[in-house]
């Protein structure tokens, strides 16, 4: 399998969730450190800044996936909203019941099956449907 080709200005956070029973969705925000499309994977550096999540860096906090970016591309430098917990339509076709990660490419998700030796394990949700993801963020800080 390979990445998710995810269309950007497709990404929509299910306000009133309709398949299976996750939560209405919950947001962080923060100042992007580099640009950001919907539907990337990201961090959090600790301090309100928010960049490209990264599956093998070599720096625990960019391999600590926080969840995805929502809402209109922003530049480095302006505010950005994280979807990091319910359900949200990717834009892109899902493998229903298939678990979804951050991968080693900047901000991509791709299927966990996917995951290499030098990555850190991590999730970003499962897929509820083709379209729908259950964003729920977990990094385990351990590598394959």
């Amino acid at each position: 399998m390979t990445a998710l080709s995810i269309t950007a200005t497709a990404v929509v956070p299910v306000a009133v969730p309709t398949l299976g029973t996750a939560a209405t969705p919950v947001y962080k925000y923060g100042t992007a450190l580099a640009a950001i499309t919907a539907g990337q994977s990201v961090y959090s550096d600790g301090s309100g800044g928010i960049g490209l999540f990264d599956a093998d860096s070599a720096t625990a906090a960019v391999r600590t996936l926080m969840g995805l970016a929502v809402g209109p591309a922003v530049a480095a430098g302006q505010q950005v909203a994280v979807q990091v917990a319910g359900q949200c339509s990717l834009g892109a076709i899902l493998t229903k019941g298939l678990i979804y990660t951050g991968t080693a490419t900047g901000g991509g998700v791709g299927p966990s099956a996917d995951q290499t030796t030098g990555w850190y394990i991590n999730v970003l949700g499962y897929a509820l449907s083709t379209s729908i993801l259950d964003i729920r963020p977990y990094s385990t800080g351990v590598a394959i």
